[in-house]
């Protein structure tokens, strides 16, 4: 009987032992480097007696498969043989990006084929990547692919997964907190990145379009919605949650199926899952589309004017939902005068109203409980901030101070959201034709203005026009 209670108690305190040595030490998260680092260590091995179960003829899936699971806390359930058992995974865990990280793995398809995948060891400012894969070459092994775009290893198209449970790496979902900027570059291009609530930003990621001007809004399904003005016509786009992009469309102008003429676009997401378009025509009339939940057009209307059924006049336009689905909008006038007014969820508009401001740029955010956030770019070229209250009173205009000034910043383009935890954010394009991002904490405090790089370098992107929109 002793040695049988010796023996339990002797199993007792190595089960207590395991259980304390398990807490005191966890097993780490890994970052992306930590991947990338190992698939170095495999570089030159073939398929057999290296760790990973392999087909002798088909095994850069698995090699892959293998470099995360090794990896402390990256998870690979639903991963295969299979190449496109990484996409799958990609959707299925809402990681499909379209700025690669270290430690990603990339899907090379072949029409519809998922033809390879290997995995990104390093990413460079301009968005090449050197990249490892297993089965590569011949005979096959892991090999190292030198600086190259992403879609340059293979013909076709590619998908870019991140792999779940890294401390590191910067996943690229847009989830609640984190917010999207769109800028037209001094080049002509669009130009789109992410900040994360944390703060850290995905790097700036082109779009293969042209643009004079741009807008972008979040929805609640964790998609956005761009909408930019190119050669004088308006064009909508979208952004999936998972980081695919649709393609721009035109929207159609009245009476016709050509694609509406414009001079300046703004666009909003409401709680329901509808968008609204408001646009400046080349006829410089100000006109509004709501763009509903199953993806159809109401199609353009004119807004009126004051004292007219007339559209409204107008230099500039913005937009922004509310969380009691209705909408707000901004105009400068061809006077010069900044007008607001709302649209109500019953679709039934308010009239326009002035705000007692001239402006040559306005932009307007929703807030959680109702308020909004206005920016604006006065007759000074100078950035105002105000607050709409849910009461419908106005706070008045105030400054926001430039890079080590007390004075209002300088500005050529201006961008405001709204944040879930009643922040908000600020983007402006300079008078030097610098990107610059700021936040108003929920206490009302600022953040002060900071750069936001152009890809390849750490000076501020330039920019002729700049967006931003919060995740709800």
């Amino acid at each position: 009987m002793r040695v049988a209670v010796r023996k339990l108690l002797l199993v007792l305190v190595l089960l207590l032992a395991g259980t304390v040595a398990f807490t005191a030490s966890p097993a780490q998260a890994a970052t992306g480097q930590d991947i990338a680092n190992l698939a170095h260590a495999q570089l030159g091995k073939g398929c057999s007696g290296n760790g990973w179960v392999c087909d002798a003829g088909e095994w850069c899936s698995d090699f892959a498969r293998w470099v995360w699971g090794q990896t402390p806390g990256v998870r690979t359930a639903g991963l295969t043989a299979d190449s496109g058992s990484f996409t799958s995974y990609g959707r299925a865990n809402n990681i499909i990006t379209t700025t690669p990280h270290v430690g990603d793995a990339i899907v090379y398809y072949q029409g519809s084929f998922a033809a390879h995948v290997n995995i990104v060891v390093a990413v460079r400012g301009d968005g090449f990547v050197q990249t490892i894969g297993g089965n590569q070459g011949s005979p096959g092994l892991v090999r190292f692919d030198d600086w190259h775009a992403p879609g340059a290893y293979m013909s076709g198209t590619i998908v870019i997964v991140t792999p779940v449970g890294l401390t590191g790496g910067g996943t690229p979902t847009a989830g609640p907190g984190s917010a999207q900027v769109v800028i037209a570059g001094m080049d002509g291009l669009v130009y789109h990145e992410i900040r994360f609530p944390d703060g850290n930003w995905t790097g700036f990621g082109s779009l293969p379009t042209h643009a004079q001007d741009v807008a972008v809004a979040g929805l609640h399904d964790g998609s956005a919605q761009v909408v930019i003005v190119g050669n004088d016509r308006v064009y909508h786009e979208i952004r999936y949650p998972d980081g695919n992009w649709r393609g721009f469309q035109g929207l159609p102008g009245i009476g016709t199926t050509e694609t509406a003429g414009a001079k300046a676009a703004g666009v909003a997401g409401l709680p329901n899952g509808s968008s609204q378009v408001v646009i400046i025509g080349t006829d410089n009339r100000v006109y509004h589309e709501v763009r509903f939940p199953d993806g159809n057009w109401s199609g353009f209307n004119g807004l009126p004017g004051i004292g007219t059924t007339e559209p409204a006049g107008a230099k500039a336009v913005a937009i922004t939902g509310m969380s009691d689905g209705s909408a707000q909008v901004l105009i400068v006038g061809l006077d010069n005068q900044v007008y607001h007014e709302i649209r109500f969820p019953d679709g039934n508009w308010s009239g326009f109203a002035p705000l007692g401001a001239t402006a040559k740029a306005v932009s307007i955010a929703g807030l959680p409980g109702n308020s909004a956030q206005v920016a604006i770019i006065d007759m000074n070229d100078r950035v105002y901030h105000e607050i709409r209250y849910a009461n419908g009173n106005w706070s008045g205009l105030r400054p926001v101070p430039g890079i080590g000034t007390t004075e209002a910043a300088g500005a050529k383009s201006v961008g405001i959201a709204g944040e879930p935890d009643g922040s908000s954010q600020v983007v402006i394009v300079g008078l030097d034709n610098r990107v610059y991002h700021e936040v108003r904490f929920s206490n009302g405090n600022w953040s002060g203005f900071n750069g936001l790089p152009g890809i390849g370098t750490t000076d501020a992107a330039q920019a002729t026009s700049a967006a931003i929109a919060g995740m709800p």
